[in-house]
């Protein structure tokens, strides 16, 4: 059996249901336009958005079916069982293709219905309206909706801009210098016509054309119109066919295992690369047949399963090896994880049933991460400075006191209250006692004078300001660390333990300039803004 000619059937396939829903939607926005130009009040939109609806539905089920009858028919099995297994498969979200239909349905009629209501008010024109309803349908559901949706808000504010005109002209300038700036944070298999709309739209500025604007808009919305329904359709067509794969030769004893082969419409490294370069034994990315994924991984996903004959069946390993480099290049989280020493493979899931990995936000939910600690440690792992820094203090490093604990002084034989908690410039804990609180509202030395006096009651106030802010931070050879601000003409210095939490004092450093010019043999600057 050739799996790759099985494969470009498949594909001629996708791109043929594809076609027909674009071809249902343009005659849809078409009809919409004509009914909408009407005076009287009708709910012929309604009809007509029932009618979309019911026929895009079925056509979803429909290239399901397509998918099991032309693997039969090629494999020469009967492998209808497996439409009614993707049909009533339930996804991590909780949904079956039917509910997942039907909560489209539900929230493209409710959609569509408002902005109608909203756009008759606003007396827009029949075509913005279908703008407005194209817009909604092109967003897919995912995390990047909000990017999208930006992206689509630029490009209508375009429509309405005649680049005859100087200032229409500056206005599509910064206009696209914000669809560049969006488009960078966009992923997805319509970056490539992002980036082509881009393009037309400053040929259109260069050459003052409203004519090459409105059309590379005009095509752009037309080919994106039907992401909602498309992503479920293309998802779902794929998941058949690597179900197909699966079970078409899984009883056959020769076949070892399945080799993940990445799509060449694959636009950039996503767990699919991970996938790819799993190593159980039996060469790069093979997976054995027990412990291949059950289903895609992520949404559009068109990689493929490859049939792999093998003799080395003793050879298969419980624990595979994979790369994750390409997932940490793609995502900056995993590689902050990664210079923090954090085990990756703890949130790449490659159980064969869900075949996931922990974005972001679930992964802060499961390890229980605050969300602010978390952006200081991102943060601080972005700055050089502040990655060199972290090396040497730490990075969101918790102490075990809260305030109102009592501790034992770290030099003497008593108990003393906490009475503040307050995080440094990289998250890390310091801990302010009630005894050394009260230190530094005592004079250091017994003639101090009252300029000396003013400074540090300046740094006792701000005590946030010199741990999160400082200007420089000294490391005192000791055993202290020295945050230090410069206030007015001298730099004030909180001075922290290097080998506790503990907030000692706080006082002006004398000789500061000196210091800051490396003339000093007791302090080392580790910091300097």
């Amino acid at each position: 059996m050739n799996w790759e000619i099985l494969r470009t059937l498949f594909l001629e396939l996708i791109s043929q249901v594809l076609e027909e829903e674009e071809e249902e939607i343009e005659q849809f926005l078409e009809l919409l336009s004509e009914i909408l130009e009407k005076e009287e009040k009708t709910e012929e939109e309604q009809i007509l958005l029932t009618r979309l609806s019911s026929s895009l539905t079925r056509k979803v089920y429909e290239a399901i079916s397509k998918v099991v009858e032309i693997s039969s028919e090629m494999t020469k099995k009967d492998l209808s069982s497996v439409v009614e297994e993707v049909v009533n498969e339930v996804y991590p979200d909780g949904f079956r293709l039917s509910e997942r239909l039907w909560k489209w349905d539900s929230e493209l009629r409710q959609t569509v219905a408002q902005i109608i209501a909203n756009s008759i008010k606003s007396k827009k024109t029949a075509l913005m309206i279908a703008y407005e309803i194209e817009s909604y349908l092109q967003l897919n559901g995912s995390l990047e909706d909000s990017l999208r949706l930006k992206y689509l808000e630029g490009i209508k504010k375009a429509l309405s801009l005649n680049i005859k005109t100087p200032e229409d002209r500056k206005r599509l300038e910064k206009l696209i210098k914000k669809l560049e700036k969006t488009l960078k944070a966009l992923e997805g298999a319509r970056y490539a016509e992002r980036k082509s709309l881009i393009s037309e739209l400053k040929k259109a500025l260069e050459k003052e054309s409203n004519e090459i604007m409105k059309r590379a808009i005009e095509t752009y919305l037309k080919k994106d119109a039907l992401g909602r329904i498309q992503r479920i359709t293309i998802t779902e067509m794929a998941n058949t066919f690597h179900k197909v794969q699966i079970k078409a030769t899984y009883d056959d004893p020769d076949i070892v295992g399945y080799r993940w082969k990445l799509s060449k419409s694959h636009p950039k490294p996503d767990i699919c690369d991970v996938y790819a370069s799993v190593e159980f034994g039996l060469g790069k990315g093979v997976w054995p047949k027990d412990k291949v994924p059950k289903r895609k991984p992520h949404p559009h996903c068109l990689c493929y399963l490859l049939p792999v004959y093998s003799s080395k069946k003793n050879q298969i390993k419980e624990s595979p090896k994979y790369n994750l480099k390409p997932l940490i290049r793609q995502h900056k989280y995993l590689k902050a994880l990664d210079e923090l020493g954090f085990p990756l493979q703890k949130i790449i899931d490659l159980d064969p049933e869900t075949g996931r990995y922990l974005r972001e936000k679930d992964f802060l939910g499961k390890f229980k991460i605050d969300k602010e600690d978390w952006k200081k440690i991102k943060k601080a792992l972005s700055d050089r400075k502040l990655k060199e820094l972290g090396i040497v203090l730490g990075i969101g490093a918790k102490s075990l006191y809260r305030e109102g604990n009592h501790i034992k002084h770290p030099l003497r034989e008593e108990y003393t209250k906490i009475v503040k908690v307050i995080e440094d410039l990289l998250g890390n804990e310091r801990v302010l006692t009630e005894f050394y609180r009260r230190k530094m509202e005592t004079p250091i030395l017994p003639k101090e004078k009252a300029w000396q006096i003013h400074y540090r009651k300046w740094g006792t106030e701000n005590l946030e300001k010199l741990l999160q802010n400082p200007d420089v931070i000294l490391h005192d050879k000791e055993g202290a660390y020295l945050y230090g601000k410069w206030y007015k003409n001298q730099l004030v210095v909180v001075v922290v333990g290097s080998d506790s939490f503990i907030i000692y004092t706080v006082y002006p450093l004398e000789n500061a300039n000196n210091i800051l010019e490396g003339k000093s043999e007791r302090y080392t600057i580790i910091y300097k803004r």
